[in-house]
């Protein structure tokens, strides 16, 4: 199967505040559940981001910045390069290719995705799964696509999360 590139590079923000918001463009949709079967050979599809402790991070920016006036802070941001070329596990079907990669970043609150080469084909979905609540983000799609190609998706809650991209097979990239 040939790789494209659909996402290049991603910037993670872990939060360090709990909180809910409502308002991310996208369609409803259930991801396609993927069935994984223990192998010979085992790929594992989990990235492992550094621990992220709450209590030292709320000190060191509370010293830092003690007497200016300071936007609020909700997330330790980690720059990361991750895409269906050099992580994540792909799945596939005669209908659908299916890529999942998992992020986790113990003592998080949340997980906030920034994709900043989103182009998406026509009929390909992208979803952010909570493996805390089972809560699903997306589906993204190309109507989600913009000049810029950069998709920030609202936190996930907990520690870990699946980025799940589906997309037919024999897609059009054009």
């Amino acid at each position: 199967m040939k790789v494209r590139e659909v996402f290049q590079v991603f910037v993670f923000s872990f939060a360090l505040l709990p909180f809910t918001t409502k308002g991310q463009l996208s369609e409803y949709a259930t991801p396609i559940q993927i069935i994984k079967q223990k192998s010979g050979t085992f790929v594992s599809d989990l990235v492992e981001m550094p621990a992220v402790d709450n209590a030292t991070l709320k000190k060191k920016y509370a010293r830092n910045n003690k007497d200016l006036l300071k936007s609020f802070r909700f997330a330790h941001p980690f720059e990361v390069s991750l895409s269906p070329e050099n992580s994540g596990k792909w799945y596939s079907t005669t209908e659908v290719n299916v890529w999942q990669l998992r992020i986790r970043s113990a003592g998080a609150y949340s997980l906030n995705v920034i994709f900043d080469q989103f182009n998406l084909p026509e009929k390909a979905r992208l979803f952010l799964i909570s493996a805390k609540t089972g809560d699903v983000k997306g589906a993204f799609t190309s109507q989600n696509n913009s000049e810029g190609h950069v998709l920030a998706i609202e936190p996930v809650e907990g520690d870990e999360i699946t980025i799940q991209y589906e997309e037919p097979v024999n897609v059009d990239f054009r």
